[in-house]
């Protein structure tokens, strides 16, 4: 989900949304936390402009254009999405760990 301010959520369960929350539902894929997270961020990146006097409408979130990796075959690549995230959390953990 994306507020009217810009912040971006992923919920893996059934939630409720308020008004100016606008939900987006993935079409042809199912969505895990690390596509999810890979998809944050991008979108996050390209609503950092909004703030409660410039709130984001449905209409501008359908413009957004965000760049997503794609295979040899021009199709959305997934697995890259995910094993990048993936990477992501195992250093973070990684360098967590050797802190202590």
């Amino acid at each position: 989900s994306v507020s009217f301010l810009g912040a971006v959520f992923y919920h893996p369960y059934c939630a409720s949304l308020d008004m100016k929350v606008h939900a987006l539902v993935p079409i042809d894929f199912k969505l895990n936390e690390q596509l999810a997270m890979f998809f944050i961020t991008l979108i996050k990146a390209n609503t950092k402009c909004y703030s409660y006097g410039n709130q984001l409408s449905s209409t501008d979130l359908a413009k957004l254009n965000i760049n997503l990796p794609v295979d040899e075959n021009e199709k959305l690549h997934f697995e890259y999405m995910q094993d990048y995230i993936s990477l992501l959390q195992i250093k973070k953990i990684t360098d967590v760990l050797k802190r202590y």
